[in-house]
Parts: structure tokens; sequence; C-alpha cells
């Protein structure tokens, strides 16, 4: 389905990409900060929210003169929208922040997906919404691309006998890491893929109860324990991808 050029000018003018091929539809919140250090500001978008940075002569000169080495970016999960009409409590500009932006009046609000699974935290697990970004971002920008955060958090206890069989993170980091192989396949530059994280930490919206590590910590909320460091299945698994440069997930 081919769009049309007038609807991908209001929608990128909104800060949205448009994407629509034969195997996927899809609509994702344009970087509007990426897109001013690389192709310019997204003039309509950042001043009807009052997001429009004084410029001074020669910055933007400076900036075409730097264009970045690669594009950096963090996956976890993908959201779905729908439309989001004006009412009597909500005029445009009004835009609702939960960890990202969740609602914008006149544009979009975020909904629920029947079709994936979610994490503890309600994030919808994506893996093919990591893949259609990727190409989506190379398309558009053109750099090599690096994944600097991806990862499962999940609410974690030490067994008394044997280890901690996260089989969960195993699960989602082997999909995501084949669907950034997927990307490449497809022509998509990617020079790296960090997952999150190496060890259980502190997380900045849940505490301790957030476990992202391949390695558990023995500690809770406010019990500091002994603080000892013990591997989880997903370290032996990881240790394996990384010794077959991927190709055993």
């Amino acid at each position: 389905m081919e769009i049309d050029e007038e609807v991908r000018r209001i929608a990128e003018n909104n800060g949205f990409i448009l994407d629509s091929s034969e195997h996927n539809d899809m609509l994702i919140g344009l970087p509007y900060n990426i897109n001013f250090v690389i192709r310019g500001p997204l003039k309509m978008f950042m001043e009807d929210r009052n997001m429009m940075p004084e410029i001074y002569p020669g910055d933007m000169e400076a900036m075409k003169e730097n264009r970045p080495d690669f594009l950096a970016f963090n996956y976890y999960y993908s959201e779905s929208i729908s439309a989001n009409p004006l009412d009597d409590e909500h005029v445009i500009g009004d835009i609702e922040f939960k960890l990202l932006p969740s609602f914008e009046a006149g544009i979009y609000k975020v909904v629920k997906n029947e079709n994936l699974k979610a994490t503890l935290w309600g994030w919808e697990i994506d893996d093919t919404g990591l893949q259609c970004s990727a190409r989506l971002l190379y398309d558009r920008y053109r750099l090599p691309l690096l994944i600097t955060e991806c990862g499962f958090g999940n609410k974690e206890v030490w067994p008394e006998e044997g280890i901690l069989e996260d089989e969960d993170r195993i699960d989602y980091l082997s999909r995501h890491i084949r669907a950034v192989k997927e990307a490449i396949n497809l022509g998509v530059d990617f020079i790296g893929f960090c997952c999150w994280s190496f060890i259980d930490l502190i997380s900045g919206h849940s505490g301790f109860s957030k476990r992202y590590g391949f390695v558990y910590v023995n500690r809770d909320e406010h019990d500091l324990k002994d603080m000892a460091r013990r591997k989880k299945k997903s370290f032996y698994w990881y240790k394996r991808v990384i010794e077959t440069n991927g190709e055993e997930l």
C-alpha cells in the first residue's frame, strides 16, 4: 500500500515516521532530537510544542559538518496506538507521560496490543518491532546502528537448590538478537548489540525488585544481605552466544 505524500508530510510534522511495505505497516515516534542533528529540525513539530531551541549563527552549519558516525538506541518493547479525538477536557498540545509519552490530545493514545505478551511491568514483547524499527531508522538516516540497551526485567528469587532458571530472559534475548540478524540480512548495517544487563542493578523506576542481570545479586529492596553474586542460567547461555558469535541462540 502506497502512503499518500500529504499524509506522510502531516505525520512527520507531528513527530512520526510512516512506513508501509509488503510485510508491515507501522507508525513510529520520530526521534526529533536525532533528526535535529542528522537532517535538521522538525520545525513545525517542535514549535507547536515549545521545544524549538534558540539557534545561533553557525549552529546548523556545525551540525551539518559534524554528522554522527553511528546511531545508538535502546529497545525494550513496542507500543500500539489509536486515534485520540479532542474532547472537553483536552486541547491540542496536551501530552501525558508515563515512562514515555502515552497520550497526545488530537493525535494518538497508547493502547494495549492483545496479540503480544507483556512483562510484569506491562512492556509488550515485540522482537518483530525491533527488526522493523531498525530497518526504518537505517533507511531514513543511513548510519550504522548500535543497540545500547535491550533486556528483560523480572521479579526473581534465588531457589534453595540449583540455579535460577531464567528461561523468559533467554527467550526474550534470543528472539531480539535473531531480529537483529534478520535486519542485517535485509541490508541494515549493525555494529553492536549490548544486552541489559550483566548483573542485577537498581532500576531507575522499579528499584531492585526488577532484575535484568545474567548474574544474581543476593539482596532485596531494603535488606543488603550478603550481596553474593550468583550466575543465572542465562549467564551460561549468553557465554555460548558470544563463543559462537551469535550462531547458537
